[in-house]
């Protein structure tokens, strides 16, 4: 198929774009036709890149393929023992599936379910089963430890495996408190203590105290009021203190939870929404923990035991590579994206993208999130309305946007673009949650992505 021309459309073609721009570091891409798979455009295209954000495409199909789009979590309440007019003669159980979407509110629904099946006190213990996914304390540990975005997961996740911060001041003294923050309940967290020290760096530092997370932070960098997440290392622990809170609301006294299996009769059940509603949620917040769930869920749902998310993007890559054929080295560390060490190439991009969209018509696309079209600054308009759906992706000094768009002729194109300043990123400070340099870099990767997606659209689907 012939390029058309800068000359016929007006509109620079990639390699000008490339050229003109500039960007620091490496760039990759490639842009296919989905019908034919031939491909259209390209630039270092089976040149391997880190795809941050955009890992989460493959792990959308991998769930999709492997759970259904129907699939929904359970996260159950079981008795072990006989309920009477005293209450339940045994233990209660407390057993999660791996919901990343479970919050406060979900824990008091179920203990509100209890309370009505006739749970109004218990004789044993109250036993929490968190077995159905790996406890794992944090998705990268190349991360600053403070970040929300690199929670801990396990069989049993609450609020995103988060906790929110506030502080403030009255009447001179600072004030600071840690809740389990939903729209209805927001409990305070007795799991988790925070306390202030005069200045230290990083801001925030996370120890273990057990069976207490500890958190301080520097009084210096605490302005009067405010707040933010912080991630929760012990989720197990978390979401049963949080139970036992929100039970406690409602008349239910629970002792603590400890480590125990699911059994006996379900009292209660809380289910998460659909996967196919998961999935475009997390597309469009770029939520890590859903991913991360997904995948550890499809790898053990095909029979496998992944006691690490290496173990399960390995098993993820395998899948791929014979689900659209994919060729040469390629190799997922983990199903969010938020690594250094994954690698794949723009040409397996698009080839993944075109497959599926071969095999599910606007499936993966209905999935993904609108990418704006319009023209900026000295850029020309396109000559019509084009529908672009894309999955971005961001790490310091590293940007990728991959997806599809489509010409008024209903003729669909897969495109995957990656850049990365690598030499930059190695002398980037790993304590500093954006670095020097890092966001100015991006923003211009950013606008290098706008210019090819609008070259592409307004050259080959106008």
């Amino acid at each position: 198929m012939a390029t058309p021309s800068a000359r016929a459309t007006g509109f620079d073609t990639a390699e000008e774009i490339r050229r003109e721009i500039g960007l620091a570091g490496r760039t990759g891409f490639a842009m296919m036709d989905v019908e034919s798979g031939t491909l259209l455009e390209a630039y270092d295209p089976e040149g391997l890149f880190i795809p941050a954000s955009v890992s989460k495409v493959p792990t959308t199909l991998y769930a999709l393929e492997t759970l259904g789009d129907d699939f929904r979590y359970a996260t159950r309440l079981c008795a072990t023992g006989l309920l009477s007019g005293r209450g339940l003669e045994g233990d209660l159980v407390l057993s999660g599936s791996g919901d990343p979407t479970l919050d406060t509110d979900g824990l008091a629904a179920l203990a509100d379910q209890a309370l009505r099946a006739g749970v109004t006190s218990i004789t044993g213990r109250l036993n929490v089963d968190a077995s159905a996914l790996p406890l794992l304390r944090e998705i990268d540990p190349q991360q600053p430890q403070y970040v929300a975005y690199n929670p801990s997961i396990s069989g049993l996740n609450l609020n995103y495996n988060r906790v929110f911060f506030e502080w403030g001041r009255s009447g001179g003294a600072r004030e600071l408190s840690l809740e389990a923050r939903a729209r209805r309940y927001s409990p305070e967290v007795s799991g988790i203590a925070i306390s202030t020290v005069p200045s230290q760096s990083p801001v925030f530092i996370w120890n273990w105290q057990a069976p207490q997370e500890v958190w301080t932070v520097s009084e210096r960098a605490l302005g009067k009021d405010g707040g933010r997440w912080l991630p929760v290392r012990n989720p197990v622990g978390y979401a049963s203190d949080v139970f036992r809170h929100v039970a406690q609301a409602q008349g239910l006294t629970l002792p603590r939870g400890t480590p125990g299996l699911t059994a006996g009769a379900e009292l209660g059940r809380w289910e998460s929404d659909r996967l196919d509603t998961i999935i475009r949620d997390m597309l469009r917040y770029s939520t890590n923990i859903t991913a991360e769930a997904l995948g550890l869920t499809a790898s053990r749902a095909r029979g496998l035991g992944p006691r690490s998310l290496h173990e399960s993007g390995a098993a993820m890559s395998a899948w791929l590579r014979d689900y659209a054929g994919l060729k040469g080295p390629m190799e997922f560390h983990n199903h969010s994206g938020l690594t250094a060490d994954t690698r794949v190439s723009p040409l397996q991009t698009v080839q993944l993208l075109s497959a599926a969209e071969r095999r599910s018509p606007g499936r993966l696309m209905g999935l993904m999130h609108d990418v704006p079209l319009q023209a900026g600054p000295r850029e020309r308009d396109i000559p019509f309305t084009g529908l672009a759906s894309a999955k971005t992706g961001t790490l310091n000094f590293v940007r990728g946007l991959a997806g599809y768009f489509e010409g008024p002729n209903g003729r669909r194109f897969a495109f995957a673009i990656y850049s990365a300043e690598m030499e930059a990123r190695a002398k980037a400070d790993d304590s500093i949650e954006i670095p020097p340099g890092s966001r100015p870099w991006i923003a211009r990767a950013r606008y290098q992505e706008r210019r090819l997606l609008r070259s592409w659209v307004a050259r080959f689907a106008a």
